[in-house]
């Protein structure tokens, strides 16, 4: 299963609203989530598509 290293996971719970709205969503979406930030080949691109999921998460959306 795809995962987060310390320092993103770190980064997210930073965000309190964003990591409650996280831990509301279905086990699918988050698997699916991660799988998509995790499989960036970029380090700059892995880091943009985590922040998005942050922001999404944030304001209480789904990315699609």
């Amino acid at each position: 299963m795809a995962e987060l290293t310390k320092a993103e996971l770190a980064t997210f719970k930073a965000q309190k609203w964003a990591w409650a709205y996280w831990e509301s969503t279905p086990p699918g979406y988050r698997k699916q989530m991660l799988h998509r930030v995790v499989s960036a080949r970029r380090a700059e691109t892995r880091e943009k598509r985590l922040q998005g999921l942050i922001e999404a998460c944030a304001a209480g959306k789904r990315l699609l």
